[in-house]
C-alpha cells in the first residue's frame, strides 16, 4: 500500500520581519505552517515534515518544525528521502512554505497522478500575463503563453524518482550545492524543475491542475515589497510632458462578476480609482486619459468626480490595441506640437502598480526610447502541446510583462498606425513597438504585487496587500 512523506521547505528562504517591526511576513512563518499542514494532511498525506532554514534566538522556530542543518538543502530532501523509504513511505512531496495556502484538491491531484503511474507530478496554472524572453536588460522575443504554466506546489515524486533527480543535480553542482551555494542564479522552481526532469528519465513529468489560490505568496511579503526602490534616472523629470493612458474597455469575462471588473469595490474605493488617482498624482504626466467602454460611461464619470482630478475619457475599441489606438490619435494634436512627447499605457485592472514604479518606467522610457516593467517568473515552464507533461526545454529568463508601457509618442503613434493599416495585432504594447517601430523596450524589473485582477482571488489579495501599504501614492513634489 502506498504511504506519502511531504516536507514543507522554506521556498523563498528565511522568514524576515517587515522593516522596523518585529512582525513577520503575513499571515506569519507558524500560521503558514499550520495551514500548509492541514492542508496536506487534509489531502490524504501520511506524513509531514516542516523544514525551516532561519531560526536562533531572534526567531524561534514555530512548533512542528525542524531546522535545516550544516549541510545544503538538497543534502537535507536527500536525506530525508533516504529516511523515509526506511519509514516505508514510497511517495514524496516537495511543498514550499510560500504556497502554504495550496488548497487539499491540488495536492490530491498531484498524488492521483503519481498513483497513476507518474514518476513525477506537479500543478501549474495558465499564464495570462504576456511572457517574454530577457537578455541585458531588454526585452526579446515573446513566448507563446499557451505553452507556457506557472508550476506551483507540492511537487510528487516516487520515492526512486526523487533520489536520482537531486542526485543527478549533485553531481551537476559538485561542491556548490543549495539553494544559496549551488548557483545565484538557480531558484528553487529550477532547482525543483531540474530534479524532476532527471529523475522522471525517459518517463514524462505529469502537470496536472493547478488552482489561483495555490500560487506562491513569497514575492508579496511587505519585506519584499518594500525592498523595490525605482531608480528616477538623472536629473528632474519634465513636467506634464507625459500622458497617461488608462484602459478600462475590456469585459473582464474571465473574473465572472456581472460588471466590468475596473468598477468593482477595492479598499475603499474601486479598482480603476486606484490606477487614476496614481496618475494624476505624479509630477511627470500632464492629461490622463480614460478608455472606455460606450455603456460604461455613467459610472466612469462617477468614478472620475471621486477620484477628484481632471480625466479625459474616449470610447474604446472592440479590441485593446484599437483601444489604444484611439487614445493616441485622441492625444495626435498634443503629440504633434510636443507638449506630450511620452505615453504611458496601463491596464485599469492593474491598481497596485505604485508610483515608485510608475515614475522608473516613464525615466526609462525617456532615456531608452521605451520601458516596460515586469517580473523574473523562474516558475515558468514550458509544456507539452496538451498542456499534460514538462519539457525539459530551457528557454533562459522569462518575465512576465505588466502595466505601465511607456514610450515615446510620435513612435508609438507611428506603430500603431503602421499595424493598423497591414492588420497586425500584438499581444501588447511592446510587441507592436517591437514589430512596427523597430524598438525593443527596456526592462524595468516590477514587484510581483503589481498583479492584474484577472480571477476573484486576485481581488482578495490586492484588498489585503492594500490595507497593508502596498501600492501607495506618492504626492506630487
Amino acid at each position: 500500500m502506498s504511504s506519502t512523506l511531504a516536507l514543507v521547505l522554506p521556498g523563498l528562504g528565511p522568514f524576515e520581519p517587515r522593516p522596523g517591526t518585529d512582525d513577520m511576513a503575513p499571515p506569519g512563518a507558524a500560521d503558514l505552517i499550520a495551514v500548509a499542514v492541514t492542508a496536506l494532511r487534509d489531502a490524504g498525506v501520511d506524513e509531514v515534515r516542516v523544514l525551516v532554514s532561519g531560526g536562533g534566538d531572534d526567531f524561534p522556530l514555530p512548533a512542528g518544525a525542524d531546522e535545516l542543518g550544516a549541510g545544503s538543502t538538497v543534502a537535507e530532501v536527500l536525506a530525508a528521502a533516504a529516511a523515509a523509504e526506511r519509514g516505508g513511505h514510497d511517495r514524496i512531496l516537495l511543498h514550499r512554505l510560500d504556497h502554504a495556502r495550496t488548497p487539499p484538491t491540488q495536492i490530491a491531484r498531484v498524488l492521483t497522478a503519481l498513483a497513476d503511474g507518474a514518476p513525477v507530478a506537479v500543478p501549474a496554472l495558465p499564464v495570462t500575463d504576456t511572457v517574454t524572453a530577457v537578455a541585458d536588460g531588454v526585452l526579446g522575443r515573446t513566448i507563446d503563453r499557451t505553452t507556457v504554466r506557472a508550476v506551483c506546489s507540492p511537487w510528487g515524486f516516487t520515492a526512486d524518482a526523487l533520489r536520482a533527480g537531486l542526485t543527478t543535480v549533485r553531481s551537476l553542482s559538485a561542491s556548490r550545492e543549495g539553494f544559496g551555494s549551488m548557483d545565484e542564479s538557480l531558484s528553487p522552481d529550477e532547482l525543483f524543475r531540474r530534479a524532476a526532469i532527471a529523475g522522471a528519465g525517459r518517463g514524462v513529468v505529469a502537470v496536472v491542475a493547478g488552482e489561483p489560490a495555490g500560487a506562491g505568496l513569497g514575492d508579496m511579503a511587505p519585506a519584499a515589497v518594500n525592498a523595490h526602490a525605482a531608480d528616477p534616472g538623472p536629473g528632474r523629470p519634465p513636467a506634464g510632458r507625459a500622458a497617461a493612458v488608462v484602459l478600462a474597455a475590456g469585459s473582464g469575462t474571465r473574473f465572472g462578476a456581472p460588471v466590468n471588473k475596473a468598477y468593482l469595490p477595492l479598499a475603499g474605493t474601486t479598482v480603476l480609482a486606484h490606477s487614476l488617482r496614481r496618475f494624476a498624482a505624479l509630477p511627470e504626466v500632464g492629461p490622463v486619459v480614460l478608455v472606455i467602454r460606450e455603456q460604461d460611461d455613467a459610472v466612469a464619470r462617477e468614478v472620475i468626480a471621486q477620484v477628484g482630478a481632471p480625466v479625459e475619457i474616449v470610447i474604446g475599441d472592440a479590441t485593446r490595441q484599437g483601444s489604444e489606438l484611439a487614445a493616441l490619435r485622441h492625444l495626435g494634436r498634443r503629440i504633434n506640437d510636443g507638449s506630450v512627447d511620452l505615453v504611458a499605457i496601463h491596464d485599469s485592472a492593474r491598481p497596485l502598480a505604485d508610483s515608485g514604479l510608475c515614475r522608473a518606467v516613464l525615466s526609462a522610457a525617456r532615456r531608452h526610447g521605451g520601458a516596460v516593467p515586469g517580473v523574473l517568473r523562474p516558475e515558468l515552464a514550458v509544456v507539452t502541446g496538451d498542456g499534460t507533461g514538462l519539457l525539459p526545454d530551457v528557454t533562459g529568463p522569462l518575465v512576465a510583462v505588466q502595466t505601465p508601457q511607456a514610450f515615446t509618442a510620435r513612435l508609438l503613434r507611428e506603430a500603431y498606425e503602421k499595424a493598423r493599416a497591414e492588420g497586425f495585432e500584438g499581444t501588447d504594447t511592446a510587441s507592436v513597438v517591437a514589430a512596427h517601430g523597430g524598438l525593443r523596450a527596456h526592462w524595468v524589473p516590477a514587484p510581483a504585487t503589481n498583479l492584474k485582477i484577472t480571477f476573484a482571488e486576485d481581488l482578495s489579495l490586492a484588498e489585503h496587500l492594500l490595507r497593508r501599504g502596498v501600492g501607495g501614492l506618492i504626492g506630487r513634489d
